[in-house]
C-alpha cells in the first residue's frame, strides 16, 4: 500500500478552521479537510457505508471497523498525495473513552500515519468563541456562504454540559441579549479550555511536524498565516493565491452585547 501525509486540523468551534479548510480544499494540493468524525453525521455515513455496529447511534458513533472506514476515506486524498481530517475534541471524546481509538494518529487511515503534520487552531478571545458558538446553537447556523441560503442545522448534543442544547429559534432575528444565559457562556468557555488543553497536552508529547494558528491570525494576517500552514504540509503553492475566504463573517452587534453581559455576570459571581 503506498504512502500519503497525513494531517490533523484540530481545535474547536468558531476558531476559524472553517476558513482555514476552505482555502487547503481550494488548493487542490491538499484533499478534503472535513468533520469526517463529526458527530452530525459520522453515524449516518456509516450506516450508509454498511459499517453501523449495532450499538451505534448518532451520540456515540460506532463501526464494525474503523479502518474500513478510513479506506473509504481515503477517496478525499489529494493528487498531492495529501489526507486531511478536522477533528474536535467532542466529536471523538467517547471513541477515546471506549477505546475505539487511543490516539489522534489513529483517526487517519493507516498508510497516512508514517508521515503526520498538525494544525493546531485556537481563538485568542475565548469569551467571543463561547459567544459565537451560543448564537451559532440558537439559530442553527454555523456557517455563512456567499451566495448561498443559509439552512439552520439542529444539533443533538450539548457538548459543554450535560443534556441536549436549547432549541434553535424560529428567526434568529427576534434573538435579545436575554436569551443567552452568561452561566452557560461561562460552562462553554470552560469547555474549550479543557478541550484545548487536550490538543496542546497531547501535541507537546509527540515529535510531529506542527503549526498553531489563531483565529485573529487567520482573519487578520489571512496570507501570512495560510502560508506557515502551507510551509508545514509541504506545498509548493503561494498564500496569495488564494484570496476568496469563502465565507462570510458571522458576528453581529449581538455578540458583543451578550459578551459585554457575560462579563458583567463574571465580575459579580467574583465578588
Amino acid at each position: 500500500m503506498s504512502s500519503s501525509m497525513g494531517y490533523l486540523v484540530l481545535g474547536s468551534p468558531r476558531t476559524g478552521t472553517n476558513l482555514l479548510c476552505h482555502a487547503l480544499r481550494v488548493s487542490g494540493k491538499a484533499g478534503d479537510p472535513d468533520e469526517w468524525y463529526g458527530l452530525s453525521r459520522l453515524h449516518g455515513i456509516l450506516e450508509d457505508w454498511g459499517l453501523a455496529h449495532p450499538r451505534s447511534r448518532p451520540e456515540v458513533p460506532q463501526a464494525t471497523d474503523w479502518a474500513a472506514y478510513q479506506q473509504r476515506l481515503l477517496e478525499k486524498t489529494s493528487s498531492g498525495g495529501r489526507f486531511g481530517v478536522k477533528v474536535f475534541h467532542y466529536h471523538v471524546e467517547r471513541l477515546f473513552h471506549t477505546g475505539q481509538i487511543s490516539s489522534p494518529v489513529e483517526l487517519l487511515p493507516e498508510s497516512c500515519r508514517s508521515d503526520v503534520r498538525v494544525i493546531l487552531v485556537a481563538r485568542q478571545d475565548v469569551v467571543a468563541q463561547a459567544v459565537s458558538m451560543a448564537v451559532a446553537y440558537r439559530t442553527g447556523i454555523f456557517a455563512d456562504v456567499p451566495e448561498e441560503r443559509s439552512v439552520p442545522t439542529p444539533t443533538r448534543l450539548a457538548w459543554w454540559r450535560e443534556g441536549p442544547p436549547t432549541p434553535p429559534v424560529a428567526a434568529s432575528d427576534v434573538l435579545t441579549v436575554d436569551a443567552f444565559d452568561p452561566s452557560e457562556i461561562h460552562q462553554m468557555i470552560t469547555a474549550i479550555r479543557r478541550h484545548q488543553d487536550f490538543w496542546e497536552n497531547w501535541l507537546d508529547s509527540t515529535r510531529l511536524p506542527r503549526v498553531r494558528v489563531s483565529y485573529e491570525d487567520i482573519v487578520n494576517r489571512r496570507e501570512i498565516t495560510l502560508q506557515a500552514v502551507f510551509d508545514v504540509l509541504g506545498m509548493p503553492d503561494r498564500a496569495s493565491e488564494y484570496t476568496d475566504p469563502g465565507l462570510r463573517r458571522q458576528a453581529t452587534s449581538l455578540n458583543k452585547r451578550i459578551a459585554e453581559r457575560y462579563r458583567d455576570w463574571l465580575r459579580r459571581e467574583q465578588c
